[in-house]
């Protein structure tokens, strides 16, 4: 079994009198016992803690052009 699910990682920084969002977007990929575990235990909006490897995936588009994907491949999936 697979699941994929995308995760947020918000960056905050203060500019001048102002917090400032600088958020970053993960695709996290699980398989197994722990995809199901996932895909029966999460739902949207739920806080995580990931743990896994980063993966880059690469191939040639329609057109030809190369594209690029960096995903975790999670070893551990917890609610935090």
């Amino acid at each position: 079994m697979l699941t994929r699910f995308r995760v947020a990682v918000n960056n905050r920084r203060k500019q001048g009198d102002t917090w400032v969002d600088d958020p970053s977007f993960f695709t996290v990929v699980c398989w197994k016992d722990l995809a199901s575990h996932v895909a029966e235990s999460l739902s949207k909006g739920d806080r995580v803690l990931v743990r896994g490897r980063l993966k880059e995936n690469t191939w040639a588009d329609t057109e030809g052009n190369e594209q690029r994907r960096v995903e975790v491949v999670a070893e551990d999936v917890a609610v935090s």
